[in-house]
């Protein structure tokens, strides 16, 4: 069979935009913290916001799966980067793990009602098309090897995996920045 070439970029992911107004949106898997106070071991997830233009990224710790949980990673989001016009995210139907506890945050009346107040446009990738989540699919990938290599079987508590979430927003930004500059200078 010929090799076909991919379908053309959508048109919201090739036009000028300001940083962060087009997103996509995507979870981490779950990551394994020590809780000092219980004494116990706590799930909790990192929400990947990327800008859909300059491949720009925005982690958010979150500690459960919740729509109210997300709402506020959302609100921090927003308060530091400003409000999206559009955000893109799989249709959550084909996540393994969680994809009803996502699928409910993603369609609950607080998330949609929180979004038409701000004029943001919500919108799901077309179900068995995983290019179309490509440009923040590579991303989870690459914060987690980040996570994995820097975690290696080492119990952390959930305000030193605050630090190293940051630090490795910081480092992916720039590495992504210095790959932008080399390919324009070719």
């Amino acid at each position: 069979l010929p090799i076909s070439s991919p379908p053309p970029l959508p048109k919201e992911r090739v036009e000028e935009a300001r940083p962060f107004e087009i997103v996509g949106i995507d979870y981490t898997g779950f990551i394994e913290i020590f809780n000092p106070d219980t004494k116990l071991e706590q799930k909790v997830y990192v929400v990947l916001f990327t800008c859909a233009v300059t491949r720009a990224i925005h982690l958010e710790l979150v500690t459960n799966l919740t729509a109210e949980t997300f709402l506020n990673a959302f609100r921090r989001f927003v308060s530091r980067r400003s409000c999206p016009k559009l955000i893109m995210s799989d249709n959550a139907s084909n996540f393994k793990l969680g994809s009803e506890l996502l699928d409910q945050i993603l369609r609950s009346v607080e998330v949609q009602d929180e979004f038409n107040r701000r004029e943001c446009e919500w919108r799901f990738i077309p179900p068995r098309a995983p290019w179309f989540g490509g440009f923040y699919e590579r991303l989870i990938g690459i914060v987690k090897g980040c996570l994995k290599k820097i975690l290696f079987r080492k119990p952390v508590n959930i305000d030193d995996l605050h630090t190293i979430i940051t630090e490795i927003e910081c480092r992916v930004r720039s590495e992504e920045r210095r790959v932008g500059k080399e390919c324009r200078s070719r």
